[in-house]
């Protein structure tokens, strides 16, 4: 009897144990995705790529691939945006391929998709995955009631947190070339392997050769000026100025300059002392966040609120220090005490407002002195104030009290 026991438990573990895949290996590895465009080269150019990392043949059924925004919190049940429910088989170390209905950009490859989505009845019209950031998640509905996480990518967002069982790409942004891989390191791919920024080769098994361990650059590179309000027109001409400390030029290609969800990619290199950046609009009235983005490490200032026409907030000694000059490309100091006083002096050299005028002490300006001869009479009931020359109602003096 305990013979049979043991026969019975055995047939039904190995009949239902892997019934998420169905495939002629023991144990087969999870499908994986592999590679990710989120629509740079035009709004609805996306595609996702998934692999098949095992020697046979991988089921699919019961998987669904799914998109969710960068700030998505819920669980394995709900998504943003369904892209399919996948269903057949996948070659031994075979890709599996979804593109947007509306996917017209080059390689050509990506039009031979096994699932479309994004059809018109149900597509945005800025595509299913923001360049800005998010996650493709796919997801093994083979029991509803117990969902089961596969595989899950995530790029870009302005958080440093990620869902657990995702992984993050150390870089932001795509260029129109470019997408998001799972790199084939030495001779497979895995997931552990992590995820880079490389030429675009959906249906290709090697997306890419390259370490995944990210690579420190940028080294000695760090925020010293930060100019959000300049004098005149402030579009083009805002700036972040960034400190090269060593005593070499540092590439700076794979380097990011972040404000808010905005942010550019840095090429070339960086010459001992200064160099202002230009092109990222920076908020003025509400203060901001600049970022130092490298494929190691983050470095991040915080600016103030409110920051007056044509002053910088800038690192002197150690020190971030608010109203100082801009200084652009070069080292930031202290203003000198005849600096100061050239300063104070254009203050009192302002031109005299003439007769019937004052100059507001708040903002400069002049302002017309209301005549005493000129007002009109105030009606019955009120009188004349006689600071603001408006006038007011008469204030009772009778009060009613309740007992």
């Amino acid at each position: 009897m305990i013979k049979q026991i043991f026969t019975l438990t055995t047939i039904f573990l190995l009949t239902f144990s892997w019934l998420p895949f169905m495939t002629a290996q023991a144990s087969p590895a999870n499908l994986l995705i592999s590679e990710i465009q989120v629509g740079v080269y035009s709004e609805r150019s996306e595609f996702v790529e998934l692999y098949n990392p095992n020697d046979t043949p991988l089921s699919v059924q019961n998987l669904r691939i799914e998109y969710l925004t960068s700030t998505f919190t819920g669980d394995l049940t709900t998504q943003t945006r369904l892209l399919g429910t996948l269903n057949g088989t996948v070659a031994a170390h075979g890709t599996f391929l979804l593109r947007n209905d509306s996917y017209a950009a080059p390689p050509a490859a990506v039009r031979d998709a096994d699932i479309i989505f994004g059809l018109p009845s149900n597509n945005p019209t800025t595509g299913f995955l923001a360049a800005s950031g998010g996650y493709v998640r796919l997801v093994n509905d083979t029991v509803p009631s117990n969902p089961q996480l596969v595989d899950c990518v995530r790029w870009g967002g302005t958080d440093s947190s990620t869902l657990p069982g995702c992984q993050r790409s150390p870089l932001l942004q795509l260029l129109d070339t470019n997408s998001f891989q799972r790199p084939f390191v030495n001779g497979s791919y895995q997931a552990a392997n992590g995820i880079v920024l490389a030429g675009m080769t959906p249906r290709t098994i090697l997306n890419t050769i390259i370490q995944p361990d990210p690579v420190a650059t940028c080294q000695g590179i760090s925020i010293s000026e930060i100019v959000p309000n300049p004098a005149g027109e402030d579009t083009g001409h805002e700036f972040i100025e960034l400190h090269n400390e060593t005593s070499s030029s540092v590439d700076l290609t794979g380097c990011i300059l972040r404000v808010g969800t905005s942010q550019q990619i840095l090429s070339g290199t960086i010459d001992p002392g200064y160099r202002a950046f230009y092109g990222l609009t920076l908020p003025n009235s509400a203060g901001g966040q600049v970022s130092f983005v490298t494929p190691t490490t983050t470095i991040s200032v915080m600016y103030p609120v409110d920051m007056a026409d044509d002053e910088a907030y800038a690192l002197v000694n150690g020190d971030w220090r608010q109203g100082l000059v801009p200084s652009p490309n070069t080292a930031n100091s202290m203003p000198t005490a005849a600096e100061e006083e050239v300063v104070a002096a254009v203050d009192r050299d302002l031109t005299d407002c003439g007769p019937g005028k004052y100059r507001n002490s708040d903002t400069n300006r002049c302002r017309n002195i209301e005549v005493e001869s000129s007002l009109t009479p105030c009606s019955a009931g009120q009188e004349r104030n006689t600071e603001t020359k408006r006038c007011r109602n008469t204030a009772s003096t009778t009060a009613v009290f309740r007992l």
